[in-house]
């Protein structure tokens, strides 16, 4: 049972993770970028609330 609920919590820090560098990339994308029409913007804007949701229901 706590091999089960350590390898979740592992799987959640990983994905954690791997969220915190999607937006921080989506942030230098967004920083840079200079053409409003870019549609890479919604998923950057996305990706930006799912890291921010995600901080705030963190597990630690």
């Amino acid at each position: 049972m706590l091999v089960m609920e350590l390898t979740t919590y592992l799987q959640f820090k990983k994905a954690d993770l791997s969220i915190s560098v999607i937006s921080k990339k989506a942030f230098l994308n967004l920083e840079s970028d200079i053409n409003p029409l870019n549609p890479d913007i919604n998923l950057i804007s996305e990706s930006i609330k799912l890291a921010k949701y995600t901080k705030k229901t963190n597990l630690h």
